[in-house]
């Protein structure tokens, strides 16, 4: 079985979580599982600009899976998100920190807390979109204005 398997990479993804596409990785990851991690991500970045990929279970990375991450992170800036990188862990946390890769992405302690910083980027997004340079409140009414009345305690 595919799932205990330790040398084999899992891919479990799930759709939405907090507004972000996440897929959640397990395993090793290498050079056998390439073309399938760039339809994966390319499958869930096409959910929405924000991408996680989870990689709290996965126990290897090589440099070339690192690659396609990079070439997905790229097409997830182009759209107006980000590809944000949660829990690596052992091997993975040195492959990133070897390769330098480490600085070129925003990597993250668990999904959880990449979700969070992925709304706080997108809500700076949005209102720099929206003119906060000239006003900050005024830009911050026009969203709550949008989303809805808010009424006060």
């Amino acid at each position: 079985m595919l799932e205990d398997d330790p040398v084999a990479c899992s891919f479990v993804s799930t759709r939405d979580y907090a507004g972000c596409a996440v897929l959640a990785l397990r395993g090793d990851l290498d050079i056998s599982d390439r073309a399938e991690l760039s339809s994966r991500l390319a499958a869930v970045a096409s959910c929405g600009p924000w991408v996680i990929v989870d990689l709290t279970n996965l126990a290897y990375m090589d440099c070339g899976s690192l690659g396609v991450l990079a070439a997905v992170r790229e097409r997830a800036q182009l759209a107006g998100g980000d590809m944000l990188l949660a829990g690596p862990r052992g091997a993975v946390a040195w492959m990133l920190l070897l390769t330098g890769r480490a600085r070129e992405f925003s990597v993250f302690p668990s999904v959880g807390v990449a979700a969070f910083g992925a709304g706080l980027a997108a809500i700076g997004t949005r209102l720099a979109t929206d003119g906060a340079g000239k006003s900050l409140t005024a830009a911050t009414e026009k969203m709550v204005m949008a989303t809805g009345t808010v009424t006060a305690p």
